[in-house]
């Protein structure tokens, strides 16, 4: 078993400090999206939060990361 082991771990593709990074940044702003809809959720946005209650449409997380970070890429 220690051998099969060893002969699977030797075979996974190495990560590098750049890829670490890059998950860590995935990570936060997936945090971030989330504590932003979190606190949005308890506060009312006039007409644009009546209509999408009428159709019961919820941002998730992921979605909410990707606007921002489509925001940041469009900005100078």
């Amino acid at each position: 078993m220690d051998a099969l082991l060893s002969h699977l771990i030797a075979q996974l593709p190495n990560r590098t400090k750049a890829e670490d990074a890059a998950a860590a940044v995935d990570a936060e702003s997936y945090d971030r999206a989330v504590m932003e809809l979190h606190q949005e959720q308890y506060q009312s946005l006039g007409l644009m939060d009546t209509i999408k209650t009428m159709f019961l449409w919820m941002e998730s997380p992921e979605e909410r990361m990707r606007k921002n970070r489509s925001l940041r890429i469009q900005q100078p």
